[in-house]
């Protein structure tokens, strides 16, 4: 009996192996991670895989997204008549609207000395009644120092020029303007702003004027006007309205 507890001491000092066993996982418990686990995990270079099962997987490369449209301007619709200036005369022609169209393009009704004027463009330093009580009456007061004068009708200095053989098309939305005296409410006694109507239905005078350089330095321009009669209301529209500068 003590020899054989000897044998077995002997036996386990000599470093003899031992069989370690590992329970296998019971089927259907696998720690292998699932497929659409694995699909839906990013990957270190930025792809994202698509887990979808319709088809191939869909990669996206950062930076290659599809630029965004630029936007759709909207359609312009053409004024209702547009006057065309057109300059068949020698030399340029020159229309001085500082103060706007209205002192160089008018109409007026009847014959003179009895003619009517019509307005077809504000007068300058005026505005429409619709606005503010205000905005309705501008102040526009020219400076009393005569330098402070000049440099400011240098910056508001506007030319359009017709060169020979050239035209100048001036838009205009067929209304005509009517002064009114301003409400209270815009603060000013003598403030007049304007009120778009219809045209009255009879023939009206349209007038325009221009400059034509003198070719001499030193001699003052000329002035060239040319006039046509149109009845309103016109037939139909778009309407262009021609004067000729001779």
């Amino acid at each position: 009996m003590r020899a054989r507890v000897l044998i077995a001491i002997a036996i386990a000092s000599c470093g003899g192996a031992t069989k370690t066993t590992t329970a296998s996982a019971p089927p259907g418990t696998t720690h292998e991670p699932p497929a659409q686990q694995l699909a839906d995990t990013p990957s270190d270079s930025g792809v994202t895989r698509d887990s979808g099962s319709a088809g191939p997987s869909t990669q996206v490369t950062p930076g290659s997204e599809s630029p965004t449209p630029p936007p759709v301007p909207p359609e312009t619709t053409p004024p209702p008549i547009a006057f065309e200036l057109s300059n068949e005369g020698p030399g340029e022609l020159v229309f001085a609207v500082d103060k706007g169209w209205q002192p160089v393009l008018f109409a007026y009704t009847g014959k003179p000395p009895k003619a009517q004027p019509v307005l077809l463009f504000p007068t300058a330093c005026t505005e429409s009644c619709e606005v503010a009580p205000t905005a309705m009456c501008p102040v526009c007061r020219e400076p009393d120092d005569p330098e402070k004068r000049k440099q400011l009708e240098k910056e508001e200095t506007r030319r359009e020029i017709a060169p020979k053989g050239g035209i100048v098309k001036v838009p205009w939305d067929g209304k005509v303007l009517v002064y009114e005296k301003a409400p209270a409410a815009a603060g000013k006694k003598k403030c007049k702003c304007w009120r778009k109507a219809d045209p009255a239905q009879l023939t009206h005078t349209i007038k325009a004027c221009g400059l034509r350089p003198s070719k001499e330095p030193g001699k003052p321009s000329k002035l060239v006007c040319s006039e046509t009669q149109v009845q309103f209301p016109v037939p139909s529209t778009p309407a262009t309205i021609k004067l000729s500068f001779k």
